[in-house]
């Protein structure tokens, strides 16, 4: 999938394509490299910033406070220096990354699966001390809302669906509490009923 992030310059980075390093073109005989590219809205012209293995199937790309990027991946998760084209992998291959959110307290929640999509995973990344510690995850690949109390809806499945079983059912909502909301559990928690709570308080409809 191509994956498109503005930067604060007004440029915009992308990720997706590749480039030829060997061969001919030649589906069979040839070499292509991932890389990441970024768009001048100035000069109206792309440039290759650079080539990175990490960057290959990215998920989903997301501006962190002290100005990194963090990459989403099937094959990858991590932390890339765009000035100094440098990538800190976070997790070990076997992660499927598809969302993340940022939270109040200076974390970032990361939810996915594990590489077979058979059960759902999620970290914390703290972003002041970089570290990064797995969480409990009551469904596969949910995606997330920030809301306004600071809480996290997420809209999630446990079954899939379709000839092939590679088709997910959304049938689940969750909440994730941060930690230092409501009870201060250091890595947060999930719960299912209290949807109909913030529905009550006009917080979601």
């Amino acid at each position: 999938p191509v994956n498109f992030l503005p930067l604060k310059d007004g440029r915009i980075l992308a990720t997706g394509g590749s480039v030829l390093v060997e061969g001919n073109g030649d589906i069979f005989y040839s070499k292509y490299k991932k890389v990441i590219e970024i768009y001048n809205p100035t000069t109206n012209q792309w440039t290759v910033h650079s080539m990175h293995d990490h960057f290959s199937a990215v998920n989903k790309l997301l501006y962190l406070l002290d100005g990194s990027i963090m990459v989403l991946g099937d094959y990858s998760t991590g932390i890339y220096n765009l000035e100094e084209d440098q990538f800190k992998e976070l997790t070990s291959y076997g992660f499927y990354a598809t969302d993340a959110v940022e939270l109040p307290n200076g974390r970032v929640l990361i939810t996915g699966a594990d590489s077979e999509m058979n059960y759902g995973k999620a970290y914390i990344y703290t972003l002041e001390t970089g570290v990064i510690t797995e969480i409990s995850l009551p469904s596969q690949e949910p995606l997330l809302y920030s809301l306004p109390n600071g809480q996290i809806l997420a809209l999630g499945t446990v079954q899939r669906v379709g000839e092939y079983n590679n088709d997910w059912k959304w049938d689940k909502m969750y909440l994730y509490t941060p930690p230092g909301i409501f009870l201060d559990v250091p890595t947060g928690y999930w719960a299912e009923n209290e949807i109909k709570y913030l529905v009550d308080l006009n917080i979601i409809k």
